[in-house]
């Protein structure tokens, strides 16, 4: 299994490579003694595991925006109108009358925050760490020139640190157009956002309010690598690699760079495959799953694995339904190495090909559950397209812990073997037509 481990990297760089990992280690031992030492903090924002929630963050702005909310401060709401109005010269209005959560457009398509005031209506899109979906604020924005002919519409898309959105969401001549009429802007969490809540202003006495957005705020440093001890520890490993690695030259630093790319790819694959592992180990007691590589299935571990140590995309684990060739229960991972995607749903293929549906009958039977998208060259039904959240907590992003838990307290292994028991079940009643 060594080429899984080490594909790509020469022999020579990774010697290097574990001298490397070895001073590395040693650094983060420093920093981590450094920060030791730093004011204890504890957000409730984090130990809910809300930073990570996007939806939460929306209710949160949404709730300090609505002028009729409980904290009895509307100036809230124009204090962020003079911050939209700074990026966008088309907003003029200096009041808001209404902040809608979730507001269904007639494609039932929901935005995440509708700010309507008196001139203007401004649609908010907040991504903090899912994906555009196509056409995303395209969409938004005809629904609102339809909806509101006579106000100026305005678009401002909400990042952690200000990006622009994909061409799927928000095509580049019409962007370019937005742009040009002062109708568009981006707007991050770790300046826009948090100068905004720096300036509320807070009576004396309203110790709850204070508390609250005082741990918001700190809740954004933390997604934004922004807190003391996160800058402490970058600044610690940035002194120590200049010092100790400015004397090479650019051909070996850029040696270096690759050959960690290409072990970090790998290692991040182990990841998935230990993912699998206790995913097929919490599944065996209903149902012995089978491993899979794109249309393969193996019911040996290690055959499995020598088949993805070349190609590791497309790998996952199956819980087979009617035959081992027919349909069943599946999760997959793809472009791992890249940009990693989780698929789950009803898989539909046998004896290791695509182009032919084994049991068409079977097909038919459940085509009216296909989840979010069919795909009739894979008989594939994904379920869930965000799944955003498992892969930031198996490759450790956003603050997970070493449990890998979600914000209900359960691992992502338990969570998806869930998913599959209840997905067993659905897809058991549409086969007996219930």
């Amino acid at each position: 299994m060594l080429a899984f481990f080490y594909k790509g990297v020469s022999f020579r760089a990774m010697i290097n490579i574990y001298d490397l990992v070895e001073e590395s280690l040693s650094i983060k031992k420093k920093a981590d003694s450094l920060t030791a030492n730093l004011a204890g903090k504890m957000t409730l924002f984090d130990i809910a595991n809300i930073s990570q929630l996007e939806n939460k963050h929306s209710d949160i702005i949404a709730y300090l925006l609505r002028p009729t909310s409980r904290h009895h401060h509307p100036e809230y709401g124009v204090l962020f109108l003079n911050l939209l109005s700074g990026k966008c010269s088309s907003i003029t209005s200096t009041s808001i009358n209404r902040v809608v959560r979730e507001k269904t457009t007639n494609e039932n398509r929901r935005i995440d925050i509708l700010i309507e005031a008196k001139n203007d209506i401004i649609i908010l899109e907040n991504k903090v760490f899912a994906s555009d979906q196509e056409e995303q604020l395209l969409d938004y924005y005809e629904w609102a020139k339809l909806i509101f002919p006579q106000k100026n519409i305005a678009v401002i898309y909400l990042t952690l640190f200000g990006s622009l959105p994909s061409e799927i969401s928000l095509p580049i001549v019409e962007r370019d157009s937005l742009l040009s009429e002062n109708r568009f802007s981006c707007i991050s969490y770790q300046d826009d956002i948090l100068n905004w809540l720096n300036n509320l202003i807070i009576k004396n006495d309203e110790l709850e309010l204070k508390s609250a957005i005082v741990q918001y705020s700190e809740s954004i440093k933390s997604i934004c690598d922004m807190q003391e001890d996160d800058i402490m520890h970058n600044e610690v490993f940035s002194a120590e690699i200049f010092s100790r690695y400015s004397s090479m030259n650019r051909k070996e630093i850029i040696e270096f760079l690759d050959s960690m790319n290409l072990l970090k790819d790998n290692f991040a694959t182990l990841v998935f495959v230990n993912f699998i592992d206790d995913l097929y180990q919490s599944l065996k007691t209903i149902k012995k799953p089978v491993y899979t590589h794109w249309q393969k299935r193996f019911e040996n571990r290690n055959d499995w694995l020598n088949d993805i140590s070349t190609d590791y995309d497309g790998f996952g684990l199956e819980l087979p339904f009617i035959s081992e060739n027919s349909i069943g229960i599946a999760i997959e991972f793809e472009r791992v190495a890249s940009n990693p995607i989780m698929t789950f749903g009803i898989m539909a293929h046998g004896n290791g090909n695509s182009n032919k549906a084994p049991y068409p009958i079977l097909l038919k039977s459940v085509e009216s559950w296909k989840g979010y998208r069919f795909d009739m060259s894979k008989y594939w039904w994904e379920c869930n397209s965000d799944f955003t959240w498992v892969i930031d907590g198996l490759l450790r992003r956003g603050k997970k812990d070493d449990k890998w838990e979600d914000s209900e307290g359960k691992t992502l292994a338990e969570h998806i073997s869930k998913w599959f028991i209840e997905y067993m079940g659905t897809l058991k009643n549409n086969l007996r037509g219930g």
